[in-house]
């Protein structure tokens, strides 16, 4: 599939989270769970928008740009999709300060390995470009903060 088409695909698919994050939080009157189902769409939203840039993106440091935007995004969908679904089932204890306090601090672990990442290098060891397939890609070591991101949303 040729880049510019994945990259269209996935803008496409970012407007229409955007829409539906912006409807469902325009009817949040109408059901409980439409306020964080539209937070988690608005998440998606922001992830895939961002990594249409990066996969646009041939250069490593326009790539990087991008990918530590994307977390703005990947960073609150383990807890977005959480609060759905403990909304969807009606399970209030999910939103007491205690454990709202817990998720939020994964969620705020993982964009603080993002955005820290051009100094400290713990969400990527080391970042490069792959260039052996159609197009170039964004290559990583894994650090220690990436492996959080991935605990937290398996936990999740």
């Amino acid at each position: 599939m040729p880049r510019y088409l994945l990259v269209a695909i996935l803008l496409i698919i970012t407007l229409f989270m955007a829409i539906l994050s912006w409807y469902s939080l325009v009817r949040r009157q109408k059901a409980a769970c439409a306020k964080s189902l539209g937070g988690l769409l608005a998440a998606i939203a922001i992830y895939s928008g961002f990594y249409a840039l990066e996969l646009g993106s041939s250069s490593l440091e326009a790539m990087l740009f991008w990918n530590r935007l994307e977390y703005i995004g990947i960073s609150f969908i383990p807890l977005l999709w959480i609060l759905f679904a403990a909304h969807y089932a009606d399970m209030r204890w999910i939103s007491t300060r205690p454990v709202l306090a817990l998720l939020f601090i994964g969620s705020l672990i993982t964009l603080f390995g993002a955005f820290s990442d051009p100094f400290l290098h713990l969400r990527y060891s080391t970042a490069f470009v792959v260039n052996n397939g159609p197009f170039p890609v964004l290559g990583f070591t894994r650090g220690p903060l990436y492996w959080n991101n991935v605990v937290f949303t398996l936990i999740a």
